[in-house]
């Protein structure tokens, strides 16, 4: 059985964030698994202004 995995991350700067998909297609003998997460990052603003 082999199996073959490939991931790829589109990404796109926006404004004030930047917008993500994550794709994972999975390959199988007779099966192809797609998943597909988005999401948005946003920049951490903690790193700027520390609290102990």
């Amino acid at each position: 059985m082999m199996t073959k995995k490939i991931e790829t991350v589109l990404t796109k700067q926006r404004k004030t964030f930047k917008d993500y998909v994550h794709l994972t297609i999975t390959e199988g003998p007779q099966v192809y698994i797609l998943n597909v997460i988005k999401g948005r990052l946003y920049p951490d603003k903690k790193t700027m202004n520390p609290t102990g």
